[in-house]
């Protein structure tokens, strides 16, 4: 039987590997299920993430080691896809770049 069971106040081992103590959440107005992008496993305001909540904490910027993605949520997709066609669009800038610059040097004789 777990031991930690019966004590709510003792820290618990999540996926992360990061201890955590479950109590009650302070963060206010929690997202429901379709809108949970992540989970806070910071001690201080766990709880489910909207993609408000993410920008607003930033937890993407600082990355965040309490931040658990949903990764079944579609925004982590649209955000996977939106960060390739950047890739894309500047391997295509400096393609284009370099034949602009490669074509004007004189041959080297």
């Amino acid at each position: 039987m777990d031991e930690n069971r019966n004590k709510p106040d003792q820290p618990v081992k999540n996926k992360l590997g990061l201890y955590v103590t479950p109590h009650n959440n302070n963060m206010g107005k929690q997202p429901n299920s379709p809108r949970t992008v992540g989970y806070c496993h910071n001690q201080k305001h766990h709880g489910a993430l909207s993609v408000k909540m993410i920008k607003q904490h930033q937890c993407l910027g600082k990355q965040c080691p309490f931040l658990e993605k949903n990764e079944e949520h579609p925004y982590w997709k649209a955000r996977a896809e939106v960060k390739e066609k950047k890739k894309e669009a500047e391997k295509a800038k400096k393609a284009e770049l370099d034949a602009i610059f490669n074509t004007n040097k004189p041959a080297a004789t």
